[in-house]
């Protein structure tokens, strides 16, 4: 049994069919963010009780004054002259109506509904940011009449903005019953049916959002509770803590020793429900909020330096863990080395390799290494993508054998960068979408 492991590898793709925005998607999400209007004929009694929501509209004032900052940097440097202007005289208007009313500029509506949208209409990536942010700061350079210190300052603002945009999108976006939730059900099944000691099962997730380990999470705790003994924990694979220290759980390296059976969770480039100090290096884990939204508070205090610092205000600030989509990564923290680690023996041991959501994408050179570097020659590969991923949807819709091929070579598609890097005989694809790949194609006869 231990010959047929399988590895999940899970891309924008699956947090896309939860209803969160892909990466390519993040900006114009960023610049369109407003909380949900609440219509005035609608009593107390009949508003929809959101936690997660309500501490979001908490920090929302400090989301609008980093988005500000994203936003004049991004039309100064990358916008077009129309559009530049276009945005400043929205800017500037809104500006003066503040001095007028003495509001606060995050208050202004021409500025939040209005300027805004026309920074979304700039065309620039996040990995075109991110580099350029990374490249500045590590070599110590003005970038025209930005220090590298206010470059340090637009890059976390762009950071917080996402943050914010992720959080609130899964407090308010996520149905129930999705694909996601049903592949966390699958997994849990399939684990608790295998002895302790089979390791069988990885899930590798190049997404930041924490859907798939919170819902994971609530359904192993139920199944716990009425177990003794045979208990099934998520396992990210790092010495994980509580970020509320009253909450007592096992840490995910503890979790085999104590003979219980793990579901290997390797979150490669960070995620959204883990906080850490840059003081003892410890990271704080929560299976229910999206606690790096807490990096945006006043003070984020390290739950543990805290006691030791004695309340001092110097206490070191807590700040979340997302690996940025730069073509610098820095990879060096020690914890995300230890999960980029466990992955590549997962994927040494693997025997079938599942992308799920992943398009593969030229830019994520850290992922194509470690995959040459670890797949075996027999493994399989299947990889499952949206319909509209398909070459044949393409071709469907055009016409003439000659425009097609002439498209089709020009659209770079999915299939065509997996089939160049694994070759053709390797990889199977289907464009049937997540859930119903799941549910075709998931291992084991415990499932039927």
């Amino acid at each position: 049994m231990q010959n047929n492991k399988t590895v999940y590898i899970l891309g924008a793709g699956a947090s896309k069919a939860i209803g969160l925005p892909l990466q390519g998607e993040l900006l114009n999400c960023i610049f369109e963010l407003k909380p949900r209007e609440i219509d005035a004929q609608t009593s107390f009694m009949q508003l929809e009780f959101n936690l997660d929501e309500q501490k979001l509209l908490g920090v929302y004032e400090e989301f609008n004054k980093q988005r500000i900052k994203l936003a004049n940097f991004i039309v100064d440097n990358f916008a077009s002259q129309s559009l530049k202007a276009e945005y400043f005289a929205e800017y500037l208007s809104a500006v003066i109506k503040n001095a007028n009313n003495n509001e606060s500029l995050p208050a202004s509506p021409d500025l939040e509904y209005r300027a805004f949208r026309i920074a979304g209409r700039v065309n620039v990536t996040l990995e075109d940011l991110f580099t350029l942010f990374d490249k500045i700061i590590i070599g110590r350079e003005h970038f025209r009449v930005y220090s590298p210190e206010n470059i340090q300052r637009v890059q976390t603002a762009l950071r917080k903005c996402i943050i914010f945009t992720l959080a609130y999108y899964n407090s308010i976006n996520i149905k129930e019953n999705n694909a996601v939730k049903k592949f966390a059900e699958k997994l849990l099944k399939y684990r608790r049916c295998m002895p302790t000691s089979v390791d069988n099962l990885s899930i590798i997730t190049m997404n930041w959002d924490a859907y798939l380990e919170k819902s994971l999470f609530q359904l192993c705790e139920e199944y716990n509770s009425t177990q003794m003994r045979q208990k099934v924990y998520p396992d990210l694979c790092f010495y994980d803590y509580c970020y509320d220290l009253g909450e007592h759980r096992i840490v995910s390296t503890h979790i085999k020793a104590k003979g219980y059976r793990n579901i290997k969770l390797l979150k490669l480039h960070g995620s959204m429900n883990w906080l850490t100090c840059p003081y003892c290096g410890r990271v704080f884990v929560d299976y229910k909020q999206d606690i790096a939204v807490d990096e945006m508070l006043t003070v984020c205090y390290c739950p543990l330096c805290y006691k030791e610092f004695e309340g001092n205000i110097d206490s070191p600030q807590m700040h979340s863990m997302l690996i940025t989509p730069t073509f610098l990564k820095d990879l060096n923290n020690l914890h995300i080395k230890n999960i980029w680690h466990n992955a590549l023996i997962d994927l040494t041991e693997a025997k079938k390799v599942v992308f799920i959501g992943y398009s593969f994408p030229d830019a994520d050179f850290e992922m194509r290494c470690l995959l040459k570097k670890a797949l075996q020659p027999g493994a399989g590969i299947d990889v499952v993508l949206h319909s509209t991923d398909d070459p044949k949807y393409y071709e469907n819709i055009l016409t003439g054998q000659n425009a097609k091929a002439q498209v089709l070579s020009r659209l770079n598609l999915p299939e065509n960068r997996y089939i160049s890097f694994f070759g053709q005989d390797m990889v199977r694809f289907y464009y049937c979408g997540m859930e119903k790949y799941l549910d075709d194609n998931f291992p084991g006869e415990v499932l039927k």
